[in-house]
Parts: C-alpha cells; sequence; structure tokens
C-alpha cells in the first residue's frame, strides 16, 4: 500500500516569497533521507506546535463546556470573554510561544487574521470545497523574518455542533445577539454550521541557533 506524505512549504523567505527546499532533503513515498539539521528541527518544532494546540484546545474546550452546562450560552459566552484570553496567554507563557486563535470570521476584532494567516485560512477553505476532512487541516513552514528564522504553524478548527453552534450557530436567541454585540461589537461569527472551518489556532516561535 502506498504510504501518504505531507509535504509543507518548510522554509520561506518572507521578503521574496520563494519557497525554498534545504540541500539533502528529498521527499518520497517511504519517507525522508539524509536529513539535515534544519530540517530536524523542523519535525521537532511541528511535534511541538501539535502538542500546545492539543493542550490549548482541551483547555478552552474544558472551560467552555463547563460554563455551557452551568449557565448555558450566555454563560459559554461570558466564559470565552474573561477566561479565553486569560488561557491563551497562560498556555503562550508556559511554553514560550506565541498561541493564538484567528478567523475569517472572527468574534473579537483583536484575533483578526494577519495577512498571511487570511491566506493559511483562505487555503483550508478551499481544501474543504475539495472534500478534504477540516480535522485534518494544518499548515507550518520556516520562514525569515528581520533576518531570524521562526517556526510557525497553523491548525483548523472545524465547527462542532457542540459545542460551537451555542453561539456561533444559526437562529440565535435575540437576548444572546444582543449580549454578543455589547461585549464584541464587530461580531462576524455566526451563521456556521457544522463542519465549517470556525477559524484556525495560529502559532510561531523563533529558531534559536543554540536549538
Amino acid at each position: 500500500m502506498k504510504k501518504s506524505i505531507k509535504c509543507y512549504p518548510w522554509l520561506t523567505d518572507v521578503k521574496t516569497g520563494r519557497y525554498f527546499i534545504a540541500l539533502g532533503i528529498l521527499c518520497m513515498s517511504g519517507g525522508v533521507v539524509a536529513q539535515s539539521p534544519l530540517s530536524q528541527q523542523y519535525g521537532q518544532y511541528l511535534a511541538k506546535a501539535r502538542h500546545i494546540t492539543k493542550e490549548y484546545a482541551t483547555a478552552l474546550k474544558s472551560t467552555l463546556k463547563s460554563a455551557l452546562e452551568a449557565s448555558g450560552p450566555i454563560g459559554g459566552l461570558k466564559a470565552c470573554h474573561v477566561s479565553a484570553p486569560l488561557i491563551t496567554s497562560s498556555v503562550g507563557k508556559a511554553n514560550k510561544w506565541q498561541v493564538s486563535r484567528t478567523s475569517l470570521k472572527y468574534r473579537n476584532f483583536q484575533n483578526a487574521p494577519t495577512t498571511w494567516e487570511a491566506q493559511v485560512l483562505q487555503s483550508f477553505e478551499l481544501q474543504k470545497q475539495r472534500g478534504i476532512d477540516p480535522t485534518t487541516m494544518e499548515f507550518s513552514e520556516i520562514v525569515t523574518v528581520d533576518n531570524t528564522l521562526h517556526f510557525r504553524y497553523m491548525k483548523a478548527i472545524p465547527t462542532a455542533q457542540k459545542p460551537c453552534l451555542a453561539c456561533h450557530g444559526k437562529n440565535l436567541k435575540e437576548s444572546l445577539n444582543q449580549k454578543i454585540l455589547a461585549l464584541y461589537p464587530h461580531d462576524k461569527a455566526t451563521g456556521f454550521e457544522t463542519g465549517d472551518i470556525r477559524g484556525a489556532f495560529s502559532l510561531s516561535v523563533p529558531i534559536l541557533e543554540s536549538e
């Protein structure tokens, strides 16, 4: 059986937009051979990004689920407003990574995507149109920013019936809509259906020479 290999545009020059394949790397159906030190770092950073994302998602989901069970959608909305930023900050500081969430249809304008994040989110949407499962979508690369290498990673957040649609679905109660607009005057994050791409986790970290 043919093995499936994901190849990422993993070394990018931000200023030129050109992609580079590191010397000594060979992507094959059987795996990767003759790895360079940078490619080995890439694998380590990718594994770390996945671990942080799982930790981050679990903390957010647990907090939201508890609030919804205790106080319904408005309680869940308040938990997102107060607790989500604290969780984001805590996970980022604990791991010494830049950690955030973003979306093309964001709720908090502070989570609006950068140009790069918007491009990745748009690519996720195109993949979904081709029938790819959003739960499998991720993107990672190594880029040069101000002469320093950075690893950055995004993973799509699929919309689940529970708990997402309680506050992001269609036909929300007017009292909930009013509370959303009171907390988030620039809200764009309603009207989602199960299976839509709600947004993405976005992580980045500089790659230090000592590493």
